[in-house]
């Protein structure tokens, strides 16, 4: 037997335990009533006594209170100063109400699911240290102190809880302590306060959780290990900060019409699938590298439907920065774009300084615009980067210089409304490209290479460029003429240094603008040139080029001509008519026209008369003059055809008749009677080609001949027993008919192959009739097989078919008959298995 002192603690813990576990017979109120503190358990420290448990309500005014089982109670309040202690988990399940007090220990605080909390602590600190607070339900925090966390305390809002804040103040980490941190898997939500409420706590959010802020900011201020998912939404006038330390997120969306922004040296880390920026919510950034912190990075894409406001910081990492929306620069500090692709769909407007480092990519891609305004610039931090533009590229907005240290690849529009823009590493325009603008743009010093078009002016305007021009053979350099004024109403391009010409000169008139004859045009200003234009695409008037074009000592000049038109007059006798191409009448000088006669039925076309004398058609003509033409056409005269077949064989005409108008052509097909071939064409067409044609120009006589064709034998044998049939029957045939054989054994007897003028075992087979043939089908006989059937027990067996010896191959069906009373078990020997019938495959003597 134990002591005595054993027992009894054993005898009242269990005791205790069948109490809590008993139904409740209705529902208590209890308030603590010791001073100095004691245990939840025992029940003299209660008013009235008793221990609260299920459905009871419980007030603790003060005091500490330890608490080592688990239970559920309905209603708890803590105030004065209060401490819940202990590493029981308490599970409120109707109102929590957490004034000045503080929980802690190893044990749970557990708010049930359609259960309130209150947690409104006025200016008064509150801890929950080491403890675990669960929120299933919906909690308010309320007040204005500081709500501390320490000793890795934890706050977890479940699936479909709510957390709602209706305060500013702080969540505090207490770093000596060891802190604690807020996993969200619910709704936490910001709806009060018009400061910022600090979550300086360990923070992450799930992938089912969303963090909104819809009053003030919500600041989050320390990411934890496992990075954070599901939704941030920032309400219109609302704010979202990242802050401070690095904040890890994975598959994160980030919603709203408010403003979601990394500063104060946050590391906003974006991993694996991402983080996207929704079409109404601005990301702004306004953090530094301070401390070695201070980035969006990761190998996650980042994508912006909305805006994204670029103030200070680096942008860096594997992950694709994707703008679809728009960025925006501004003034506050440096902005470093560090070994990541930025992809540009929407539209960038860089008002302030960008740098890119570590091999960076800005790529505009097709559809999206990048505006360089007020003097900002794109400068190198070494190893500097690349930008590819493939949408439109626009320095605008202001005078001033923009400089661009970053190797430039341009397969879209590069255009230069305002100011200056000036390349120091190397300008590729590429094939697909466009330089156009009428200001400033600067390649001295600069590798510039130019295989694209060139477009100077603003549809017209003029074009600067500060360096040497080039043009290679497949660029483009295009001019629009629309008045007198060089730069407003015609383009002109000015170099300052030389210029290579090469490549295709596009000249077009616009606004309705006429050149007159003797006007000059200085398309291009340069300190000296060569080379020249392969290629000229001039503008027309009236059918006529309109410039000529002068490579001069410092200019490139178009001069206009003059455009005399004359009259060409084409027509016919009456027997016909005239097609004219280009159709008209009037032309400009040196026009290239096409004359066609077309005769009427009957008639055939003979010459030309009047301006000109020619037998040609069609009849080109050079309108140098007023020109007439007439067409003349005479009758066509009858032909007859004579087509006779010799014997064996007769010919058809096609056109039918035998009469036919001259230039007729007629074919004539021959078709040989049964046993005969034709042999060729005589008279006035000789040929074998059967159909063939003869053109009718005057009477023909056509002759056609044909022969018999040989007749073969096809004599066929037997060897054993078996015969053969013939497809087609008969045994004489047309020479090159194709003779079917097929040999058919008898009965106990298989083919075993042709000998003679046919080999081989195919069955059938076929054989070319171009001689006599002699073939013998050989059969031979097939074995024959015992099949020995026995039975155990009472029952017969039947066979299908019957007999007992069977060809070589055969099948038999066996079938079990059981005596009444007996059931078939299966069977033996040479067959296996319980199969009823079963089949047997004879290929020996078998036994059953």
């Amino acid at each position: 037997m134990q002591p005595k002192s054993t027992v009894l603690p054993i005898l009242f813990v269990l005791i205790l335990h069948m109490i809590l576990l008993l139904p409740a017979l209705g529902q208590q109120s209890y308030t603590w009533n010791v001073v100095g503190g004691g245990d939840w358990e025992t029940s003299g420290n209660w008013f009235p006594p008793g221990i609260p448990a299920y459905g009871d309500t419980v007030f603790i005014p003060a005091d500490t209170v330890q608490l080592h089982i688990d239970l559920s109670v309905s209603v708890l309040a803590l105030s004065g100063g209060a401490v819940l202690r202990g590493p029981g988990t308490l599970t409120v399940s109707d109102s929590l109400f957490w004034g000045y007090g503080d929980m802690t220990g190893s044990g749970t605080t557990v708010i049930a699911a359609g259960a309130v909390a209150r947690v409104d602590h006025g200016s008064d600190n509150i801890d929950l240290n080491e403890r675990v607070l669960e929120n299933y339900g919906l909690l308010y925090w309320l007040g204005s102190g500081t709500w501390k966390l320490k000793n890795q305390a934890q706050i977890i809002n479940h699936p479909g809880a709510v957390f709602d804040i209706r305060r500013d103040g702080v969540l505090d980490y207490v770093l000596d302590l060891n802190g604690g941190s807020f996993v969200n898997h619910g709704l936490l939500k910001k709806t009060a306060g018009s400061d910022r409420l600090e979550f300086d706590a360990t923070f992450t959010n799930s992938p089912g959780g969303t963090a909104q802020s819809s009053s003030g900011t919500l600041r989050f201020e320390r990411g934890s290990a496992t990075p954070s998912a599901g939704n941030f939404i920032a309400d219109a006038g609302a704010l979202i900060q990242i802050a401070e330390r690095p904040f890890q997120v994975d598959g994160a969306v980030f919603n709203g019409a408010g403003v979601v922004e990394v500063v104060d040296r946050a590391n906003f880390e974006v991993l694996g699938s991402g983080a996207s920026v929704g079409d109404s919510l601005t990301l702004r950034m306004n953090t530094d590298d301070q401390g070695g912190n201070g980035f969006i990075q990761g190998d996650g894409p980042l994508t912006v439907d909305g805006s994204f406001e670029w103030t200070r910081g680096t942008v860096r990492g594997s992950g694709d920065l994707n703008i679809n929306g728009t960025l925006q620069t501004a003034a506050g500090g440096t902005r470093i774009l560090e070994a990541k692709t930025l992809n540009n769909y929407g539209n960038i407007n860089l008002n302030e300084t960008i740098r890119l480092s570590g091999s960076a990519l800005l790529v505009n891609q097709a559809g999206g615009t990048v505006a360089i305004e007020n003097g900002s610039d794109i400068r190198e931090e070494t190893p500097g980067g690349q930008i590819r533009n493939a949408g439109t590229f626009l320095r605008s907005s202001a005078p001033g210089i923009s400089l661009i240290q970053i190797d430039f690849i341009n397969r879209g529009v590069l255009e230069i409304t305002e100011g200056t823009l000036a390349f120091e590493n190397a300008l590729t325009n590429s094939a697909a490209g466009v330089i156009q603008g009428s200001d400033t743009i600067k390649v001295q010093g600069a590798a510039f290479t130019n295989s694209g078009t060139v477009r100077p002016g603003t549809s017209p305007g003029s074009l600067i460029l500060i360096g040497n021009f080039s043009q290679d053979a497949g660029s483009n350099f295009d001019v629009e003429i629309g008045g007198n004024t060089p730069g407003s109403s015609y383009d002109q391009l000015m170099v300052s240094g030389s210029a290579q010409l090469d490549g295709t000169l596009n000249i077009s008139l616009v606004n309705g603008f006429e050149p007159v004859a003797g006007q000059t045009f200085s398309i291009m200003n340069y300190g000296s040139h060569s080379g020249q234009f392969a290629a000229v695409n001039n503008a027309v008037l009236n059918g006529n080029s309109v410039f000529a074009v002068e490579y001069l000592g410092s200019e490139l000049r178009l001069t206009a001509g003059s455009f005399d038109r004359f009259i060409l007059t084409a027509l016919d006798d009456g027997n016909g008519s005239v097609v004219i191409d280009p159709p008209g009448g009037e032309y400009d000088a040196g026009a290239v026209v096409t004359l066609t006669a077309q005769p009427a039925a009957g008639r055939y076309f003979t010459h030309w008369s009047g301006d000109i004398d020619s037998s040609a058609n069609p009849l080109t003509v050079t309108v140098d003059s007023n020109i007439t033409v007439t067409a003349h056409f005479n009758e066509l005269p009858d032909f007859t055809v004579t087509a006779t077949a010799g014997p064996g064989g007769s010919v058809m005409l096609n056109p039918p008749g035998g009469v036919y108008d001259s230039s007729t052509v007629v074919t004539l097909t021959a078709q040989p009677a049964p046993g005969y071939r034709f042999s060729g064409w005589s008279g006035d067409l000789n040929s074998f080609a059967n159909p063939d044609s003869i053109y009718i120009d005057g009477n023909k006589t056509v002759t056609a001949s044909f022969s018999p064709l040989p007749v073969y034998a096809l004599n066929v044998d037997t060897a054993g027993n078996g015969s053969v049939t013939l497809d087609p029957p008969g045994g004489s045939y047309d020479s090159s008919t194709v003779v079917t054989l097929t040999a058919q054994p008898d009965s106990g007897y298989r083919f075993s192959g042709w000998s003679g003028d046919l080999s081989g075992t195919a069955n059938p087979a076929s054989i070319v009739m171009d001689s006599s043939q002699q073939i013998t089908a050989t059969f031979i006989a097939l074995p024959v097989f015992a099949l020995t059937l026995d039975t155990l027990g009472a029952g017969g067996i039947s066979a299908d078919p019957p007999g007992g010896r069977y060809d070589s191959s055969a099948t038999v069906t066996l079938t079990a008959l059981p005596d009444s009373g007996y059931i078939f078990t299966g069977w033996s020997g040479d067959l296996s298995g319980n199969a009823n019938p079963d089949s047997i495959y004879l290929d020996g003597d078998k036994q059953v």
